[in-house]
């Protein structure tokens, strides 16, 4: 049992090399057409550290749960966070991912009530 065990944590440390993480999170910055609106956002999510700055593990983490998402969605929602200046008060990653998640509760919940909405 114990040798299954350290296989998978050796096969986790593997693909959590930071060559790997770059390589996913370059593959997830892909799907944007503008890619140089993610890297506002993430600039905007660091300043909200004390540290001002943010792990590529992080970084992988924020996409992967985007990547759950419409790009459209991801995108307008990224805007709207930069254009009311979210981070100045502190919002950080979890605030902008909750919008994105509630925006597509918001549009499921319009479509149930309006018959015929596109």
């Amino acid at each position: 049992m114990k040798t299954v065990l350290k296989t998978i944590t050796e096969q986790e440390e593997k693909e959590n090399t930071p060559e790997k993480i770059s390589e996913k999170i370059l593959e997830l910055k892909a799907r944007y057409l503008d890619r140089d609106l993610i890297d506002q956002a993430f600039t905007a999510i660091k300043s909200t550290r004390a540290s001002n700055k943010i792990s590529d593990g992080v970084f992988l983490a924020v996409l992967q749960k985007c990547d759950r998402y419409p790009v459209n969605q991801v995108e307008s929602v990224i805007r709207i966070y930069l254009e009311k200046n979210c981070a100045a008060d502190g919002k950080n990653e979890k605030y902008l991912l909750g919008i994105i998640k509630n925006q597509n509760g918001a549009r499921e919940s319009n479509q149930k009530r309006t018959p015929g909405w596109l």
